[in-house]
C-alpha cells in the first residue's frame, strides 16, 4: 500500500509502527503504574489485604478478574487512582491559552500564553487533596 497523503491514509506499514508504538509505550506505563504501587501496597499491608480480600470475593479465588467485573473492583481502582495520584507518569503538563482570560484574582493571561503545570505539585496540594494529601495508603 502507498500513502496518500492528500487523504491522510496510512499504509499497512505505517499502521504496524503505530500499533508497535502502542504496545511498547502501553507495556512501560502499565509496568512503571504496577512498580508503584507495589511501594504503598508495601508500606500498608492492610490496603493489600483488603484488595486481595475483594480480588477473591468479586472473581473467586485462583480465577483471575474478567472485564464483566472489573468495575466491582473498587478498592482496587482506588488503590490504583491513588497511585496515579501520588505518582503521576507525567510529572508536567503544558497547555496553550487559545483566548485572553482574566482569572477571578486578577490575572489577565493573553491568547497563546503556554501554561507548564507540575502534575506532582498539584496532586500533593493540600487545599485541593486535604491535609493528608502526601500520605500514601490513607
Amino acid at each position: 500500500m502507498k500513502v496518500n497523503i492528500q487523504k491522510n491514509i496510512l499504509d499497512l506499514k505505517e499502521i504496524v509502527d503505530e500499533c508497535k508504538t502502542f504496545y511498547v509505550v502501553g507495556k512501560q506505563t502499565t509496568a512503571n503504574l504496577l512498580t508503584w504501587v507495589f511501594l504503598p501496597l508495601g508500606l500498608h499491608q492492610e490496603w493489600q489485604n483488603k484488595a486481595r480480600e475483594e480480588v477473591d470475593r468479586v472473581c473467586g479465588q485462583n480465577v483471575y478478574p474478567r472485564a464483566d467485573n472489573l468495575a466491582d473492583l473498587k478498592i482496587v481502582t482506588l488503590i490504583l487512582n491513588e497511585t496515579l495520584r501520588l505518582y503521576p507518569p507525567a510529572g508536567m503538563m503544558t497547555r496553550q491559552v487559545l483566548e485572553n482570560v482574566k482569572l477571578t484574582c486578577g490575572l489577565d493571561i493573553l491568547a497563546g500564553t503556554r501554561l507548564f503545570l507540575a502534575m506532582t505539585a498539584v496532586h500533593h496540594d493540600v487545599r485541593i487533596w486535604g491535609e493528608d494529601a502526601n500520605v500514601s495508603g490513607r
